[in-house]
């Protein structure tokens, strides 16, 4: 549903009523919505857990999801597996915080770009019971100390395939936590203009990159990799690596000397675009 004006109550209550008359539904979209807490209590409560009782994936866009309406999602009783959210003025912590302690969901899908999440929300996140297996957090700020932990604690979601991180501003440290951590079955990693350091507390050491074996994409566009951090690149094995996007990575002649001396087996897509190579590329 899209730009339904469920800012008035008689509306929302009902949306409510004719989800009691949808015993099998298992996606509901609602797009461009302004939903009030008023109008949040209409749905929410009166809707519940026997209206639509096999509901699995709720978007909902737009709605600047208040503290007040998250609890009321989160007391709905669904056993939501998929949910995207994204206000006009982001998503307050204290929201995301009531939805964390929602009973009912188990969550493998989230989608939470662009809300305005802060690094401190993240670790909140991190440390659900949720068999997270898709988080897309891209468009946030997470430049702050917290995301180093909150990143850690992610990576103990041992079901986690796909984590979108790009334009997040990572700060040095998010990053050298994110590259040490272990993510046994991660397939698809952006983290596109996060911060790196070769130097320093947070520099870049032969722990980097060791922990994805599964990856079969990379990107890592804007990320001022050089020559060193490409040389860590290669010095791992990445057996099913197909996609690796290295767009303005500054690597330079130096950086892609030391991109081909790494394995590349299963590579069907690279992105060299804007690294200053004057010279037409060559893997040999």
């Amino acid at each position: 549903l899209h730009h339904a004006g469920f800012e008035a109550p008689p509306a929302a209550r009902a949306l409510a009523a004719a989800l009691r008359r949808m015993p099998v539904l298992r996606t509901l979209e609602l797009r461009g919505l302004a939903l009030s807490d008023v109008a949040a209590a209409a749905l929410f409560r009166a809707a519940g857990a026997k209206a639509a009782p096999q509901l699995r994936s709720l978007t909902i866009i737009g709605a600047d999801l208040t503290p007040a309406a998250a609890r009321m999602l989160a007391a709905t009783g669904w056993r939501l597996e998929e949910l995207t959210l994204g206000g006009r003025h982001g998503l307050l912590s204290t929201s995301l915080a009531a939805l964390v302690a929602a009973p009912t969901f188990a969550l493998r899908r989230l989608d939470l770009r662009d809300c305005d999440l802060e690094s401190a929300a993240l670790l909140g996140l991190a440390n659900t019971p949720w068999p997270l297996e898709e988080v897309e957090l891209s468009c946030n700020d997470l430049s702050s100390a917290a995301a180093g932990p909150a990143l850690t604690a992610l990576s103990r979601h041992v079901g986690l395939r796909k984590l979108d991180l790009g334009s997040c501003q990572l700060s040095a440290a998010g990053f050298k936590a994110l590259a040490v951590a272990a993510w046994p079955v991660l397939t698809f990693l952006d983290a596109s203009f996060a911060s790196v350091d070769f130097d320093g507390p947070h520099a870049l050491g032969a722990a980097a990159f060791a922990g994805f074996p599964a990856l079969e994409a990379l990107g890592l566009e804007g990320v001022e990799l050089g020559e060193a951090g490409t040389r860590l690149l290669a010095s791992r094995c990445w057996p099913r690596l197909r996609r690796l996007d290295l767009d303005r990575a500054d690597l330079g002649a130096a950086g892609l000397a030391a991109l081909a001396s790494g394995a590349w087996p299963a590579l069907e897509r690279l992105d060299l675009r804007r690294n200053g190579i004057r010279a037409p590329p060559t893997m040999e």
